[in-house]
């Protein structure tokens, strides 16, 4: 892509939050800038934390090499080389007077826009279900570098008998379910430990994709008020896949909170959410 592409997209980004927010009591224009292996994955974050609404993140499936980079020479303890290249990505957008899930999803499909015309290793997408905000991809990139429909992961349907259980007994029977159903197989990656473990929730799924199930026991576990009395979800995930095994771990994260940035490493892997990060 060349820069004149570039600056367009961010125009445009600019140009369209500020159509959503014409005629209301705005603050001033906000920016995120990252360069990373997941740029969209780090930008992500950022909004997230600045307007304090989740937002899921689903990685895309690595299978283009050029969009590789092998960092043998800067982490030394690591048993692959090779993580996501990425690059930089900078966004701007005006916060809504009133930053909840309703309000926000314009501004994430706008970044989504400035992602997928960067040209980096997929295309992604942006959709609300059910209260909750998710980033999937939609296209990958093959290995002779085109564009072509990606597996996901948590497309698979789940089925759990109505029955209160504990978050995390909830988790594992999703999990097990979408490494079953699928090529991929989904291991639990970071967590806020105590909470699933001692947090109960009744649900009940029938044959419903995988993120839907989890976006909804995200909402029962953790929503706050807003000031328009709305509720928003104050727990997110990000799926980090590995490009060579093509396996994810599901890393969960509270809004606003650090800890859980980090992914656990996947089997004979590098961490599956380590990128060389700059933020500014």
């Amino acid at each position: 892509m060349n820069n004149k592409r570039s600056c367009l997209a961010v125009y445009s980004a600019i140009l369209f939050i500020s159509t959503l927010t014409f005629g209301q009591s705005v603050g001033p224009a906000i920016r995120i800038s990252v360069d990373s292996g997941r740029p969209l994955a780090d930008a992500l974050s950022q909004l997230e934390t600045q307007v304090g609404v989740a937002i899921n993140y689903e990685d895309v499936l690595y299978y283009y090499a050029p969009a590789t980079d092998d960092v043998a020479s800067t982490v030394v303890t690591a048993n692959q080389r090779v993580v996501p290249k990425g690059g930089p990505l900078s966004f701007t957008y005006t916060r809504p007077p009133l930053a909840n899930t309703l309000s926000i999803a314009p501004i994430v499909g706008a970044l989504v826009e400035v992602s997928n015309s960067m040209d980096y290793t997929g295309a992604y997408e942006k959709s609300t279900v059910g209260g909750s905000l998710f980033v999937a991809p939609s296209q990958t990139r093959n290995v002779t570098g085109a564009f072509v429909p990606t597996t996901r992961p948590l497309d698979i349907l789940v089925t759990l008998p109505f029955q209160e259980r504990t978050a995390a007994e909830t988790l594992d029977l999703i999990l097990s379910q979408v490494s079953q159903g699928g090529k991929v197989q989904v291991a639990q990656g970071t967590v806020p430990f105590m909470m699933m473990a001692t947090s109960k929730v009744l649900m009940v799924a029938d044959k419903e994709p995988a993120r839907s199930v989890l976006g909804r026991m995200f909402y029962l576990l953790a929503s706050g008020p807003m000031a328009d009395g709305s509720t928003v979800p104050r727990i997110g995930y990000q799926l980090l896949c590995d490009h060579i095994s093509h396996n994810c771990a599901l890393n969960i994260h509270i809004v606003g909170s650090t800890d859980a940035r980090t992914a656990v490493p996947l089997s004979g892997s590098i961490l599956a959410g380590w990128s060389p990060r700059k933020t500014n």
